[in-house]
């Protein structure tokens, strides 16, 4: 999630919703359903939609939930602790980190998630998706998708 759409969040029928509609120069988004990815099971066992609670999250003002969530994660030691073992890496920490693991993730470890999905899961076009995350796709990621495709390929093709 942006930090914006943390300000924007409800349980609609049993599932955690996200209200927020981003505008921009390529469009409009709508509302719409947060998805665990199905490559991350253990993700069910945090029970979201019914742990969430909106009084858990620090004060945020409309259009300033970056500036809120920035302030209040560096304020965590333990947020503190953890972009310094990534700068030690070579890596950056930000409070986009996790939306952008979830795109890499859903792309390398849930592969059979066509891109257009993962985009909508994510809130943005086909065509922001793929400005924003295509260029993390390095060649070890083609190749495993080439050898996946193969793979799938000889399956498909087999008698019985």
């Amino acid at each position: 999630m942006r930090p914006e759409e943390l300000q924007h969040l409800e349980v609609r029928n049993g599932r955690l919703w996200c209200s927020y509609s981003k505008v921009s120069s390529r469009g409009k988004t709508e509302p719409r359903p947060l998805r665990l990815l199905p490559c991350d099971p253990w993700a069910a066992a945090w029970n979201l939609e019914a742990s969430y609670s909106a009084d858990r999250l620090p004060p945020m003002k409309p259009g300033l939930g970056a500036d809120a969530m920035g302030l209040y994660m560096r304020r965590r030691e333990l947020w503190s602790e953890l972009r310094r073992r990534y700068d030690e890496q070579g890596e950056k920490l930000v409070l986009y980190s996790c939306r952008h693991a979830y795109a890499h993730r859903a792309h390398t470890l849930c592969s059979m998630l066509p891109t257009k999905f993962v985009a909508a899961a994510m809130g943005h076009s086909l065509e922001t998706h793929l400005a924003a995350y295509s260029r993390w796709i390095g060649d070890d990621e083609v190749d495993a998708a080439f050898e996946r495709a193969s793979q799938r390929m000889e399956q498909d093709l087999r008698p019985g």
